[in-house]
């Protein structure tokens, strides 16, 4: 890198110099990044207040190479150009606020320590004679060096930056961007991006959101409004952000489909983002989805109950597909628990409903709940009575790891088993009876129905 400064301190008509620094010159040029600007240096001789103008241009392709330390290459940008910027702040650290307090008599014995005073500092502030002396500074409370976090934190409240970012391609861990531009401003310790429209996995990314920078480490805000519309779900990080919300279409195969997201407003602590709170919903398009061996025992279920409503299913691949509804599933970050309700999926004759929370250290607390389509229960009176109620499965486990209750699940195997032999049992003696006496006959003790008269038949009179 190659660094080139030019500087003029001015001089003042009465020939003394100005507290002023005249920034003629500042260049910066490597193979990463390359800095042309001009500027000036106010109150040099204290706070030394910086103001600069110039115009930076950068290689996207080696920043993210640089920075693969911290992103471990899960995300690239590329792309090259220039962006005008404008910076402003103080090159100093704010003055400490005074903690000691003058006095002309020594101090008394609830003073915690003293300070003596240098004779010339005196005469020259108090307009004394160095020989009176006996004037100390008795403080207030101990003087302690402000922390490392604090000093960030004031730098970074009076610093000011405004620029943009301009890209050509980009990838965040399968996730794929298309070229795109988007305002970054730093304001009274506030990082704010946008607002942005850009095209991203076939979809729109939409937002405005900032970083509160202070304190450090600083908390993500995200305004309400709808921040994805018809993305592709594809990639990494959309395969593990659907496994938080639910492993049952975490632990799958995707197919394909499409997501929209509406927020109602997000804070994320970014140093502790499962202590924000977060609330929206989410809907799918077009989402189908294979379960994985994961979550084997809820297809084991689905394939037993299949096979009950229509046999052929028993003799086919017993290949478990889920359909997600395109209807809104509620989200809400809140008390270190991210949940979900309102996750409906299509499973054949089935229907599949997922709600519940995962919490910060993975953990589950979900059910599942498997019912008979409500448009088949009159088809289907048997399996009907069997599922007039939805069949709860708990969902235990962590997020890599679900377990489903296998009790539960021996308890509704057990019941469909009953309940299918007694219905074919019932319809098998139904049938036989119908075979020996041609019909369905009523019962000994009940009434004959009397037929009612036929009415006449008449014509009308031919013209």
């Amino acid at each position: 890198m190659t660094v080139a400064l030019e500087v003029t301190r001015p001089r003042a008509a009465g020939g003394g110099v100005v507290d002023q620094l005249h920034i003629d010159r500042l260049a910066v040029e490597s193979s990463t990044l390359a800095v042309s600007a001009t500027g000036v240096v106010d109150d040099w001789s204290s706070r030394r207040t910086v103001a600069i103008d110039g115009t930076a241009a950068y290689d996207w392709g080696q920043v993210s190479r640089l920075l693969m330390p911290w992103t471990g290459g899960r995300v690239r940008l590329a792309g090259a150009g220039g962006r005008p910027f404008a910076l402003r702040g103080p090159l100093a650290a704010a003055a400490p606020p005074a903690s000691a307090v003058l006095a002309g008599t020594a101090p008394g014995p609830e003073a915690p320590a003293t300070l003596s005073l240098p004779d010339d500092w005196l005469s020259a502030t108090r307009g004394r004679d160095p020989g009176e002396g006996g004037l100390t500074a008795r403080l207030a409370k101990p003087v302690a060096a402000p922390s490392a976090s604090t000093a960030i934190d004031e730098r970074i409240r009076s610093l000011s930056v405004d620029t943009s970012a301009a890209w050509t391609a980009g990838d965040v861990e399968g996730f794929p961007l298309a070229a795109g531009e988007m305002a970054v401003r730093l304001l009274e310790g506030q990082l704010a991006f946008g607002p942005f429209d850009l095209s991203a996995a076939g979809g729109r990314l939409r937002a405005a959101p900032w970083i509160r920078l202070s304190p450090w480490p600083g908390e993500l805000i995200v305004p309400p409004g709808r921040v994805a519309e018809r993305v592709a779900l594809s990639g990494p990080l959309c395969d593990r952000w659907v496994k938080w919300l639910s492993p049952v279409l975490g632990h799958s195969t995707h197919i394909s489909g499409l997501a929209s997201v509406d927020l109602a407003g997000a804070r994320v602590p970014l140093g502790d983002p499962f202590a924000g709170d977060l609330a929206g919903q989410i809907v799918f398009e077009d989402l189908e989805v294979t379960p994985n061996a994961a979550i084997q025992p809820l297809a084991n279920l689905i394939v037993k109950l299949q096979s009950v409503i229509d046999p052929r299913f028993a003799f086919g691949d017993k290949a478990v597909l889920l359909r997600i509804r395109p209807d809104p599933v509620r989200v809400r970050l809140a008390g270190k628990r991210l949940a979900h309700e309102g996750l409906m999926m299509d499973a054949g004759q089935l229907t599949v409903r997922s709600g519940g929370s995962v919490g910060e250290d993975g953990t589950l607390e979900m059910v599942v709940e498997v019912a008979l389509r409500g448009d088949l229960v009159g088809s289907t009176p048997v399996v009907g009575q069997l599922l007039r109620t939805p069949l709860v499965i708990p969902l235990k486990g962590t997020v890599h790891k679900p377990q489903f209750d296998a009790r539960a699940i021996d308890l509704i195997l057990g019941r469909i088993v009953e309940n299918t032999a007694q219905a074919v049992i019932n319809d098998g003696i139904g049938r036989g009876l119908e075979a020996i006496f041609g019909g369905p006959q009523p019962p000994a003790s009940a009434p004959q129905p009397v037929a009612a008269p036929q009415p006449t038949l008449t014509l009308p009179p031919q013209r």
